[in-house]
């Protein structure tokens, strides 16, 4: 049902609101936390339950923590 295995670079997240999780077109999307008054970016939209929307289903992000190091090697490098 549209499922994959969750590992240490993801981030699983329940819904939000009443039946609303990740969806077609989602993919890329954030997942925003605040430290403090400071919004960080913590996830990127990966997958989720196929329906969408299936009461109580996960969506799974890209834990962007785990991939700060290449970021700051790739941001160094321009």
């Amino acid at each position: 049902t549209g499922s994959s295995p969750v590992h240490e670079t993801n981030v699983c997240t329940g819904p939000l609101y009443d039946e609303i999780s990740a969806c077609s077109g989602d993919s890329g999307g954030p997942l925003v936390s605040y430290n403090g008054q400071k919004p960080v970016l913590t996830g990127i939209v990966s997958w989720g339950i196929i329906p969408c929307g299936t009461p109580g289903a996960p969506s799974v992000y890209t834990r962007v923590s785990k991939f700060n190091d290449w970021i700051a090697q790739k941001i160094g490098s321009y």
